[in-house]
């Protein structure tokens, strides 16, 4: 899926959204916004449960991370829900950066729901309610790709790769590969 955006002051945002399944419990979703108008700051909520694990080691909000140009990976530990089936997911998280770009982790929260919200939150998360998400913010003049490839609690997926070659990335595992072009075109 693609779209635009006029934005004030003659700037425009464009955003391509994509899915595709490896296996059959295994999705690759992107994320490519491009933005002509100057410098932005990109964000994604993570309902991560620990610190992103990122190449300059764990990260919790409040710190920030350098990201260098080409693939990054970020290992997501997503929060625990005990009444799935799976505890949760947990997720990697790669940028795809054609120039070096700074990152930061924030983290915002709340405690109120209406109360039979959090009387079916509190059954369902043995816990009482409070909903707590990360906030990744990237900042770059350039585009902004990210993709995520989430996967079962605690089973990160053997051979799982997530590579450039050139403009497309390239996401393996299980024995499966799709590629996933700048405009939000995939090719299995």
């Amino acid at each position: 899926m693609r779209a635009a955006f006029e934005l004030p002051g003659n700037a425009t945002w464009t955003r391509a959204i994509s899915l595709s399944m490896l296996t059959p419990d295994l999705p690759v979703m992107a994320i490519q916004d491009g933005f002509r108008g100057g410098e932005k700051t990109w964000q994604l909520n993570l309902m991560a449960g620990g610190p992103v694990e990122t190449p300059e080691g764990p990260r919790t909000p409040g710190q920030g991370f350098a990201v260098p140009a080409g693939v990054t990976r970020l290992a997501v530990t997503g929060q625990t829900w005990p009444a799935h089936a799976t505890q949760g997911i947990d997720w990697d998280l790669y940028l795809v950066t054609g120039t070096p770009q700074q990152a930061e982790i924030g983290e915002w929260s709340h405690n109120w729901h209406p109360s039979w919200e959090q009387g079916q939150f509190q059954r369902a998360n043995a816990r009482g309610f409070q909903e707590r998400q990360y906030l990744l913010r990237l900042k770059s003049a350039g585009p902004f790709r990210a993709i995520l490839v989430p996967y079962f609690k605690g089973q990160r997926p053997e051979g799982l790769a997530v590579t450039a070659v050139g403009d497309q990335v390239a996401v393996s595992a299980g024995g499966q590969s799709a590629r996933l072009g700048p405009q939000g075109h995939i090719a299995r």
